[in-house]
């Protein structure tokens, strides 16, 4: 009786082990959001234990996608900013975005139909979204990106460049 135990469970670990590990079902949209979510990085904005806002940055160059666009003169980014409720909601407009040490001047909103916004895995509702770029720094193997309000700064978040 042992026995019997044993050889059904190394044949199950057999066929186990020899299962397909590619997924033919996955959609286009999945391994773009894969993509997408090995670029995403999240911060806040604190002031002592309060948390002031809620950041999420996605690098749109390493994902190889057509709306991403074929300048690779600049970095690209895709920012959601989310302000609470009970926080001053003039701190949307407060906010600086610094890459690589300078601050970046080419910012643009985005409105919750642009098609930009296909690249990020998850798009809050309630978040602003915006385009940032900034220029390419080719000494440099990561991106600092950092973010600044008049009061307090965030965490500084390393995107790595030539991912793929």
């Amino acid at each position: 009786m042992k026995y019997k135990i044993l050889i059904v469970l190394i044949i199950s670990f057999l066929f186990i082990g020899c299962s397909q590990k590619i997924n033919n079902y996955a959609k286009p949209t999945d391994v773009l959001h894969e993509q997408a979510l090995t670029q995403t990085q999240k911060a806040t904005i604190k002031s002592g234990t309060t948390i002031k806002t809620y950041i999420t940055a996605t690098y749109i160059n390493q994902i190889g996608h057509e709306l991403e666009g074929k300048n690779h003169e600049v970095e690209k980014f895709i920012v959601s900013i989310y302000v609470p409720s009970e926080q001053r909601q003039e701190l949307y407009n407060e906010i600086t975005f610094i890459i690589n040490g300078t601050e970046v001047s080419y910012v643009t909103t985005m409105k919750k139909d642009n098609p930009l916004l296909q690249l990020i895995p998850s798009s809050n509702p309630w978040s602003r979204h915006y385009y940032v770029e900034a220029p390419r720094n080719t000494k440099s193997k990561t991106i600092t990106f950092r973010f600044k309000t008049l009061d307090n700064e965030s965490t500084v978040l390393l995107f790595p460049k030539d991912y793929l």
